[in-house]
């Protein structure tokens, strides 16, 4: 088994080589999925799907290429595919199938490559919207990254190292924070649940994921928004969006569906 997480969906690959009806494996799934999530997952029912045998390799080598992406052609979304399975092929001694998949996922990402241009240009939503945001902004601003998941992470890296921007963090898990403070020690952190401060940032990132915890923490912050009048930008990356356009008056705000 293999667990894929991207920036809008989450893939689970399973292997078996018993011979399984997919009805128990699908009932299976959802049983357990259903007792081990938060308030479980009946609201969530019509946006899982499955896929099996010769449908489901097809569902993650276009995955890979990024042609379920929010950007077609996401250039990073095959990293995060093929780090997934490397990862479990090595927690579950060299599985072999999984094995043989990533090998043809490399050798089908090298195809793609060479006879199309999918992933030519800026293709990811990161690089996107820093593009945009880069269009609006001073040199000198300072930009608020809330979220340290993969969208985040990568915002902080391209932010630092390609932009030469001043990027403050804040993310409701300690582990992460330190581990991107291991590699960027001058990073300035703040408190997730410092709103005030928060809100005293020019530029505010939202790379979170779209739950109910999310929408309650928007809109908490939200209430900030009433306090001065200086201009401001806020870039949601969640999907789908989690900033509300008509409750941001005076808030310029970029989002995946812009």
């Amino acid at each position: 088994m293999s667990i894929v997480q991207k920036c809008n969906a989450i893939i689970i690959i399973i292997i078996s080589e018993q011979n399984i009806s997919s009805d128990f494996l699908k009932n299976r799934v959802l049983d357990v999925w259903d007792k081990l999530s938060i308030g479980g997952i009946i609201n969530h029912l019509n946006y899982i799907t499955f896929n099996e045998d010769e449908s489901a390799i097809k569902y993650i080598a276009e995955c890979a290429m990024g042609l379920n992406s929010v950007t077609i052609g996401d250039s990073q979304v095959f990293s995060q595919i093929n780090n997934a399975i490397q990862s479990s092929i090595k927690k579950q001694n060299n599985n072999p199938t999984l094995t043989i998949l990533s090998n043809w996922l490399k050798t089908l990402l090298e195809e793609v490559k060479e006879k199309t241009a999918i992933f030519s240009g800026n293709t990811s939503l990161e690089r996107i919207a820093i593009l945009e945001l880069n269009k609006l902004i001073e040199k000198d601003t300072q930009i608020c990254i809330l979220g340290l998941g993969m969208s985040g992470t990568l915002l902080v890296k391209i932010l630092l190292e390609e932009y030469g921007y001043k990027v403050v963090i804040a993310n409701r898990s300690k582990e992460k924070t330190s581990e991107v403070l291991t590699k960027y020690p001058k990073l300035e952190v703040i408190a997730f649940y410092d709103l005030q401060k928060i809100w005293s940032y020019e530029v505010i990132v939202f790379a979170l994921e779209n739950n109910k915890e999310t929408a309650k923490y928007f809109d908490e912050l939200k209430t900030k928004a009433i306090i001065g009048c200086s201009s401001k930008i806020v870039i949601d990356l969640s999907s789908p969006p989690i900033c509300e356009k008509q409750h941001l008056h005076g808030v310029t705000v970029i989002n995946i569906e812009d």
